[in-house]
């Protein structure tokens, strides 16, 4: 049986397709809000607004390789795609986060040194 060649990868693609695409579209609605913090609240600071950036720009990525990989794995089932959706997001979390507390904490001891 050949699955490519079955109605169900048409709603396969179709499917990944319009998760890269709304992913695509959620990241040009951030850059346009964040640029020049426009539409951003006052308080929100650099580091919240690239952490939020990296973790929207890490979706459609994430969608990107959920299709692929599912159109190698045919039988690949919902709660698996979630499972591993879930864990590509929070890597992306956890790294956006890593990142930022790293500038965070070079940033405190440049200015501890430079005060001593």
């Amino acid at each position: 049986m050949n699955y490519y060649s079955q109605p169900e990868m048409a709603a396969h693609l179709f499917f990944g397709l319009s998760q890269i695409l709304t992913s695509l579209v959620l990241a040009i609605m951030w850059w346009h809000a964040c640029h020049k913090k426009r539409l951003l609240s006052p308080e929100a600071t650099p580091e919240q607004i690239k952490r939020f950036g990296i973790i929207i720009i890490a979706h459609p990525m994430v969608f990107l390789l959920l299709t692929i990989f599912s159109g190698f794995v045919p039988s690949l089932q919902p709660s698996i795609y979630i499972g591993l959706y879930l864990v590509l997001i929070g890597a992306a979390w956890l790294f956006s986060h890593a990142s930022t507390k790293r500038r965070i904490v070079s940033q405190n001891t440049y200015t501890s040194k430079i005060q001593s």
